[in-house]
């Protein structure tokens, strides 16, 4: 069966597919969540309404029309633009086996969501998934754990999975594992969005697809 290109779901983990052996297909369309904040240049109740107290106190003992509101306060100015998001789903159909082609994908799609703990002798407490805030800071070309994902012309090359939510069938293979899997993800880009997020939508750069 070919599967189309613009259908086919990749998630790389520093530039490798994580189910290199498994075809990953979105069942949705990908909708972008791409918001920036706003506010007033003057937002304050309190001193609002003083100011129209005394305008109005100055309009009633001279008969001048005085008034302390202008159009210029309501001017916005941006406050800050938030990671840019969106939502997929996609499903895991046994080929051969319940276990080898729905099971053992789906944990490692579920794990990209959750945090590591410390074994023996290597610390302690757990650590975020996703790249470290020392990749972040430190301005690295590439972090340590970087991960990127591929869908048609939909392409970010750093990202984090903020939600894996399977649901398993009630179909069982001879072995008893379930015939299939649909995931529900969440999908957040590492940084603040930008213009330059959105003119790498068309290709993936060398070495990513």
């Amino acid at each position: 069966m070919t599967i189309p290109r613009g259908k086919r779901v990749i998630i790389a983990r520093n530039g490798k597919d994580i189910l290199p052996n498994k075809l990953l297909t979105i069942d949705t369309e990908v909708t972008l969540s791409l918001q920036s904040h706003f506010e007033s240049l003057l937002n304050s109740t309190g001193v609002n309404k003083t100011a129209t107290l005394l305008s109005g106190i100055v309009q009633s003992t001279s008969g001048l029309t005085i008034s302390s509101a202008f159009k210029e306060i309501g001017y916005q100015i941006w406050t800050g633009t938030d990671p840019l998001t969106f939502a997929f789903t996609t499903t895991l159909n046994m080929r051969t086996s319940g276990l080898i082609d729905v099971v053992a994908p789906s944990i490692t799609l579920m794990k990209l969501v959750l945090p590591k703990e410390a074994t023996s002798g290597k610390g302690f407490g757990l650590e975020a998934p996703g790249p470290t805030i020392l990749d972040a800071i430190s301005g690295k070309a590439r972090f340590s754990n970087k991960y990127s994902f591929r869908c048609g012309i939909v392409y970010l090359p750093n990202i984090i999975i903020t939600k894996a939510e399977p649901t398993y069938s009630d179909d069982l293979d001879s072995a008893g594992y379930p015939i299939w899997c649909t995931m529900q993800m969440e999908v957040s880009s590492v940084f603040v969005a930008t213009d330059k997020l959105i003119d790498n939508f068309s290709w993936a750069p060398s070495g990513e697809e």
